[in-house]
């Protein structure tokens, strides 16, 4: 190839380069004018919404009003172990106290609670013979059965950070009550027991209404249960509507008040050795 065509290919060569960079130039000016002329626009719609800045101003009613279509109602009930604020709770002190009690009432909880109903008869049978030891936390000679049984019918142990979080949510209003309830009732393992592990069962729901306490729960009819976790559920109706009844307005329950609710759920024979 000559000196004359290679110069020839050179040029071409940068006049190609040249002519890509161009175009590629081109189009990212282009693009850039687009999105800028996309920013301006959005700007100007944004503009053109009202603003409302004196949302605190506006009657205590119509505020509640907001809160009530702003708080979604859980299509599932929610662990009460693990409740969090909601987003809109966080806005300011003054929503918060003003929102959680809304957002309590749409939204329905849950608490996991072991029982021992499975083992009615071997703690009647240990307390006739003489066997049952008064129980006392931490002693090694518990057996399994007065351990569970101790344990058992309680509401899911608070741990300090998740105490912490209530109290957080709660902040300086007055007590959280909870209006809609599910207890789950689970079985307590025995190491000597031989039935199979069963799930939870929704055993009994408590609901705030009117001021008044409405039960409900799923019938045992016709269910493998035995007849002791009906009759714990009628003792925990009966603590429940005692506990309502303290209130002149039943708005729901603390969780103290749920604890106590919970240990309907354990039994101890009669003329049982006392708890310690």
């Amino acid at each position: 190839m000559s000196s004359h065509n290679r110069r020839t290919t050179r040029a071409s060569g940068r006049a190609h380069l040249s002519g890509s960079m161009q175009d590629v130039i081109r189009d990212a000016k282009t693009a850039a004018m687009y999105e800028k002329r996309a920013f301006r626009e959005q700007k100007y719609e944004s503009e053109r919404i009202p603003k409302f800045h004196s949302f605190m101003k506006l009657s205590p009613e119509l505020r509640l009003h907001i809160y009530f279509l702003a708080m979604e109602d859980a299509d599932s009930p929610r662990h009460l172990v693990t409740l969090r604020a909601p987003t809109l709770a966080l806005v300011s002190k003054q929503v918060q106290e003003e929102a959680m009690p809304v957002f309590l009432s749409r939204c329905a909880f849950y608490l996991n609670i072991e029982s021992n109903y499975k083992d009615v008869v071997r703690l009647d049978r240990k307390a006739a013979d003489g066997t049952l030891e008064p129980l006392s936390p931490g002693s090694p000679r518990l057996c399994c059965v007065e351990a569970t049984a101790l344990q058992s019918g309680c509401c899911e142990p608070l741990s300090k950070r998740i105490r912490s979080r209530l109290q957080k949510i709660q902040g300086d209003s007055e007590e959280l009550f909870f209006p809609h309830v599910e207890m789950h009732i689970t079985p307590t393992k025995c190491c000597g027991s031989h039935h199979n592990h069963q799930g939870p069962i929704q055993i009994l729901s408590l609901h705030a209404y009117g001021g008044r306490l409405l039960l409900d729960y799923k019938s045992l009819e016709n269910t493998d249960l035995q007849p002791g976790l009906d009759q714990f559920r009628k003792d925990a109706e009966t603590v429940a509507r005692d506990i309502a009844a303290r209130h002149k307005k039943h708005r729901g329950f603390c969780y103290e008040e749920l604890d106590a609710i919970a240990k309907s759920f354990r039994y101890w024979p009669p003329g049982a050795p006392e708890f310690r």
